[in-house]
Protein backbone atom coordinates (compact mmCIF):
# COMPACT_ATOMS: atom_id res chain seq x y z
CA UNK A 1 0.00 0.00 0.00
CA UNK A 2 2.56 2.58 1.17
CA UNK A 3 6.26 2.22 0.32
CA UNK A 4 9.03 4.40 2.66
CA UNK A 5 5.98 6.21 4.13
CA UNK A 6 7.44 8.74 7.41
CA UNK A 7 3.68 8.78 8.05
CA UNK A 8 3.86 4.91 8.51
CA UNK A 9 7.30 5.52 10.55
CA UNK A 10 6.05 7.69 12.54
CA UNK A 11 2.87 5.49 13.18
CA UNK A 12 5.48 2.82 14.46
CA UNK A 13 7.47 5.02 16.46
CA UNK A 14 10.09 2.64 17.18
CA UNK A 15 13.09 4.95 16.73
CA UNK A 16 16.23 3.25 14.28
CA UNK A 17 13.29 1.48 12.09
CA UNK A 18 11.31 2.75 8.62
CA UNK A 19 8.44 1.20 7.30
CA UNK A 20 8.82 0.20 3.90
CA UNK A 21 5.31 -0.81 3.14
CA UNK A 22 2.32 -2.35 4.91
CA UNK A 23 -0.54 -4.71 3.79
CA UNK A 24 -3.57 -5.54 4.91
CA UNK A 25 -4.52 -9.20 4.87
CA UNK A 26 -6.91 -11.34 6.92
CA UNK A 27 -8.01 -8.32 9.44
CA UNK A 28 -4.49 -7.94 10.41
CA UNK A 29 -2.02 -5.23 9.53
CA UNK A 30 1.59 -6.37 8.14
CA UNK A 31 4.23 -4.16 8.26
CA UNK A 32 7.82 -4.66 6.21
CA UNK A 33 10.31 -3.13 8.44
CA UNK A 34 14.13 -2.64 8.23
CA UNK A 35 16.30 -0.26 10.48
CA UNK A 36 18.26 2.59 9.18
CA UNK A 37 21.71 1.63 10.71
CA UNK A 38 24.32 1.83 7.75
CA UNK A 39 28.09 1.25 9.97
CA UNK A 40 28.47 -1.40 12.56
CA UNK A 41 31.53 -2.28 14.78
CA UNK A 42 31.90 -6.06 15.10
CA UNK A 43 31.05 -6.67 18.76
CA UNK A 44 34.17 -9.07 19.22
CA UNK A 45 36.80 -6.73 17.59
CA UNK A 46 35.07 -3.05 16.59
CA UNK A 47 36.42 -3.67 13.25
CA UNK A 48 33.64 -2.35 10.78
CA UNK A 49 31.56 -5.33 9.36
CA UNK A 50 30.34 -5.67 6.08
CA UNK A 51 27.05 -5.93 4.90
CA UNK A 52 25.54 -9.41 3.67
CA UNK A 53 22.29 -9.57 2.65
CA UNK A 54 18.85 -9.38 5.22
CA UNK A 55 16.38 -12.09 6.13
CA UNK A 56 13.20 -11.48 6.82
CA UNK A 57 11.60 -12.54 10.95
CA UNK A 58 8.05 -12.13 11.90
CA UNK A 59 7.67 -9.91 15.71
CA UNK A 60 4.01 -8.69 16.79
CA UNK A 61 3.74 -5.28 18.16
CA UNK A 62 0.87 -3.53 19.43
CA UNK A 63 -2.61 -3.66 17.48
CA UNK A 64 -3.25 -0.76 15.54
CA UNK A 65 -7.04 0.39 15.27
CA UNK A 66 -8.16 -2.55 16.84
CA UNK A 67 -6.15 -5.26 14.26
CA UNK A 68 -3.03 -7.33 15.19
CA UNK A 69 0.04 -5.84 13.58
CA UNK A 70 2.26 -8.30 12.12
CA UNK A 71 5.92 -6.78 11.79
CA UNK A 72 7.89 -8.50 8.89
CA UNK A 73 12.10 -7.38 10.31
CA UNK A 74 14.24 -7.38 7.55
CA UNK A 75 17.22 -8.40 9.66
CA UNK A 76 20.88 -7.25 8.00
CA UNK A 77 23.07 -9.93 8.17
CA UNK A 78 26.62 -8.61 8.84
CA UNK A 79 29.99 -10.44 7.90
CA UNK A 80 33.69 -9.94 9.26
CA UNK A 81 36.40 -10.61 6.63
CA UNK A 82 39.05 -10.36 9.25
CA UNK A 83 40.91 -13.71 9.95
CA UNK A 84 42.34 -12.34 13.58
CA UNK A 85 38.59 -12.21 14.68
CA UNK A 86 36.44 -15.32 15.97
CA UNK A 87 33.11 -13.48 14.84
CA UNK A 88 32.80 -14.29 11.33
CA UNK A 89 29.34 -13.35 10.57
CA UNK A 90 26.00 -11.85 12.74
CA UNK A 91 22.73 -10.45 12.59
CA UNK A 92 21.55 -7.49 14.19
CA UNK A 93 19.69 -7.13 17.42
CA UNK A 94 17.60 -4.56 18.83
CA UNK A 95 16.66 -4.36 22.68
CA UNK A 96 12.71 -3.31 21.16
CA UNK A 97 12.32 -6.43 20.33
CA UNK A 98 12.67 -9.95 22.21
CA UNK A 99 10.88 -13.09 21.41
CA UNK A 100 8.09 -13.09 18.63
CA UNK A 101 6.75 -9.92 20.51
CA UNK A 102 7.77 -6.09 20.77
CA UNK A 103 8.73 -4.99 24.26
CA UNK A 104 6.15 -2.75 23.88
CA UNK A 105 3.53 -5.29 22.88
CA UNK A 106 5.11 -7.24 25.60
CA UNK A 107 4.34 -4.54 27.91
CA UNK A 108 0.76 -4.14 26.91
CA UNK A 109 -0.24 -7.72 27.09
CA UNK A 110 0.86 -8.03 30.19
CA UNK A 111 -0.34 -4.72 31.24
CA UNK A 112 -4.44 -5.77 30.00
CA UNK A 113 -3.98 -8.86 31.99
CA UNK A 114 -2.75 -7.92 34.86
CA UNK A 115 -4.20 -4.42 35.91
CA UNK A 116 -7.23 -4.21 33.66
CA UNK A 117 -8.22 -8.00 34.38
CA UNK A 118 -8.58 -9.11 30.38
CA UNK A 119 -8.44 -12.91 30.07
CA UNK A 120 -5.37 -14.76 28.12
CA UNK A 121 -7.29 -15.87 25.50
CA UNK A 122 -8.98 -12.24 24.79
CA UNK A 123 -5.47 -10.34 24.76
CA UNK A 124 -4.14 -12.98 22.91
CA UNK A 125 -6.61 -12.81 19.99
CA UNK A 126 -6.35 -8.95 20.32
CA UNK A 127 -2.10 -9.03 19.60
CA UNK A 128 -2.87 -12.02 16.87
CA UNK A 129 -0.69 -14.74 19.45
CA UNK A 130 -2.16 -17.91 20.57
CA UNK A 131 -2.38 -18.61 24.09
CA UNK A 132 0.91 -19.62 25.26
CA UNK A 133 2.64 -16.79 23.52
CA UNK A 134 0.26 -14.29 25.65
CA UNK A 135 1.30 -15.77 29.27
CA UNK A 136 5.27 -16.46 28.34
CA UNK A 137 5.28 -12.29 28.18
CA UNK A 138 3.97 -12.72 31.47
Amino acid sequence: MDDRSGGASALLGMDGFVVLSTTETDHQLWLLVETTTAVVGCAACGVRAVGQGRREVQDRDLPIGGRPVRLMWRKRRWLRRDRDCPTKSFTEERALVEGCLTRRAARELCRLMGEEGQSVASVARSFGVGWHGAWAAV
